[in-house]
């Protein structure tokens, strides 16, 4: 029979979007695996033919289409995981996915933890999975072999809420453009198959699109580069990047790492510069964590203390850019607003804390604090 925690898998049409591209895996992954591979009816567990739930898959598919909520089990030795957290190496899951309402997709996967300062932190550090030796069924996508996932660091309610709001500064930055990782929104359970009643949690969780992907998506080149310069950056698209970093009071970013960066190019060579995309939002003061503390390299002790970090450019260009805020703020309170995952009181102090940004940047002479802040502590 199929293990109880199906009963936990929703039954909504949205499973029908989510990896798709992990219904059939290798033979040679099943047959070293301890677990049964394969799919399921969920009222009566007998296992469902290749032939029966390949019929089920729709021509076409996008993770991300929609904001959904997607539930998803992942059953795994967490025990031994958060044991080898230290360790850069995989071990063996079982990913539990809805395809439709009676039908339960089971596949084996790989995870690993990912983060240096969580790895430390964390009880259970966040997951990077592979799904590398995976046969894709679907047109029209292209093959992920690796998604990061962004996981509550501790079993507080607190710390689900950090994972909520970090969920919604990514969909605050694809406001202001589309050349932003998107990002899908899970309900993730977790069987502990490493303590003897198979320990469970369920929390909220998201996966973000790979670097690749957006690349391919937008019709770029991904830059894997050790090493970059905001000199490097096309002028408008840094300008707009450093004035969303100072909205949500984000210090943890450097283009010359590049840290929580990566960089984008035209594929036709037209613009030598290079096109930044943020990610990793975790230590902003709009999350407001309580594990983050801004580098004492930068002079402030908190990290809801706005700090404006950007090369200068001229005047035309900072009024530019806060103008694409400006037009984008009703946009902005909107999004905020409209997230059912949050408290009302967690979503009232975000609204306050970009109020704040807003009130600063609709002065008739806000945009003269950002020339004389310019080109500093880069």
């Amino acid at each position: 029979m199929i293990p109880v925690i199906a009963a936990h898998i929703t039954k909504s049409p949205l499973g029908c979007f989510f990896f798709f591209f992990l219904l059939f895996t290798c033979h040679l992954t099943v047959a070293q695996s301890q677990w049964q591979d394969g799919a399921f009816n969920t009222r009566t567990g007998q296992q469902i033919s290749e032939d029966q739930w390949k019929e089920l898959l729709p021509k076409e598919f996008d993770l991300f289409q929609n904001d959904e909520v997607l539930e998803i089990v992942l059953e795994s030795d967490f025990k031994q995981f958060i044991r080898d957290k230290d360790k850069d190496q995989y071990q063996e899951a079982l990913l539990h996915f809805p395809l439709n309402d009676t039908t339960v997709v089971k596949r084996v996967v790989r995870i690993k933890p990912r983060g240096e300062f969580r790895k430390k932190y964390c009880s259970v550090p966040p997951i990077k999975l592979n799904f590398k030796h995976t046969e894709i069924y679907v047109n029209s996508i292209q093959q992920l072999e690796k998604m990061k996932m962004v996981s509550e660091c501790k079993n507080q309610s607190n710390y689900e809420e950090y994972v909520l709001k970090e969920y919604l500064t990514y969909k605050l930055y694809q406001l202001f453009t589309d050349l932003s990782f998107k990002v899908k929104l899970l309900h993730l359970t977790t069987i502990d198959t490493g303590s003897k009643k198979g320990k469970t949690n369920r929390s909220f969780a998201f996966v973000i699109e790979e670097a690749d992907d957006l690349a391919k998506r937008s019709d770029m080149l991904y830059l894997t580069v050790k090493t970059a310069s905001p000199n490097s950056i096309v002028e408008t698209n840094m300008a707009m990047v450093a004035v969303f970093h100072y909205m949500i009071g984000n210090t943890d970013w450097s283009i010359a790492g590049p840290h929580n960066f990566k960089l984008m190019k035209e594929k036709d060579f037209a613009q030598d510069k290079a096109l930044a995309v943020p990610y990793d939002f975790d230590y902003s003061g709009l999350v407001n964590a309580s594990y983050a503390v801004p580098s004492e390299n930068l002079g402030i002790t908190n990290v809801r203390t706005r700090l404006f970090r950007c090369p200068c450019y001229s005047k035309e260009t900072f009024i530019e850019t806060l103008n694409l805020f400006i037009n984008k703020k009703s946009a902005v309170m909107k999004t905020i607003a409209g997230f059912p995952h949050l408290a009302e009181s967690a979503k009232k102090d975000i609204t306050n804390f970009i109020n704040g940004f807003y009130r600063q940047i609709e002065n008739k002479d806000g945009v003269n604090f950002f020339l004389k802040n310019c080109g500093k502590l880069l």
